[in-house]
């Protein structure tokens, strides 16, 4: 390992199902060369204002960031304004560049009720997963790959959704939504970055939006799926050899 290594900053948009040490252990295992700095966004109770200041704070001295799903939007926008020269990695970036009729659409069914319901939804979910590993594990298959799913991520997993933490996340879910569905700075458009997708729909339907490398045998959790393919675009964007 290098004696000053490049530090990197962890942040995940799939709490509380993934963001913990479980998470980031074969990015760790598979890229040791580098200083990982984990951002666990749950600790935010799910106030957008709480998620920056965390974010501003892991940013302080690293050299660049890793931002998964919905991370992205406010990752994007934070380098933009605070970080100018901070490369990004996105994995399977949930995030809007431009408004569309359909975004608008999507973002009025919020204002006038939506975001009750899908509260009022994530409640009844989060109840269901807290009585069952099962059903916890099962939420898992659809982000990270049968062969790659640990019973210490599903454990991981469990705990994170126990936790009471979580409960006030889900309160907040209107809020998390509209956030994520507002379209980034145009200054955040032209931060460097290389963006990671599995090679499936929803990839490559982002691909059409952005230039997107599509990684076949992956889902949406690209750093557990393919850590030696996180770590070679962290190496590109760093120029490291």
């Amino acid at each position: 390992m290098l004696v000053n290594p490049p530090v990197v900053v962890l942040v995940t948009g799939a709490g509380p199902y993934l963001g913990g040490p479980a998470t980031w252990k074969p990015l760790r295992d598979a890229a040791p060369e580098f200083a990982f700095r984990d951002v666990d966004l749950m600790a935010s109770g799910g106030r957008i204002d709480a998620v920056r200041d965390m974010l501003r704070a892991a940013l302080h001295d690293a050299d660049a960031i890793v931002a998964h799903g919905t991370a992205a939007g406010t990752v994007l926008d934070l380098v933009a304004a605070e970080q100018r020269s901070m490369p990004a990695l996105l994995l399977s970036p949930l995030v809007v560049f431009r408004a569309t009729p359909a975004l608008h659409a999507l973002r009025a069914f919020l204002r006038v009720g939506g975001a009750s319901l899908i509260t009022a939804a994530a409640r009844k979910k989060l109840v269901r997963l807290r009585v069952s590993r099962d059903a916890v594990a099962e939420e898992l298959r659809g982000l990270v790959c049968p062969d790659r799913l640990s019973d210490a991520l599903v454990d991981e997993a469990c705990a994170r959704i126990a936790d009471p933490r979580t409960a006030s996340v889900v309160e907040r879910t209107g809020d998390v939504l509209r956030a994520v569905t507002r379209p980034v700075s145009s200054d955040a458009a032209g931060v460097r970055r290389i963006v990671l997708a599995s090679d499936d729909e929803l990839g490559r339907k982002l691909a059409r939006r952005m230039q997107v490398r599509l990684l076949q045998g992956s889902r949406s959790a690209v750093m557990i799926d393919d850590p030696r393919a996180v770590r070679e675009a962290l190496h590109e964007l760093l120029g490291a050899a």
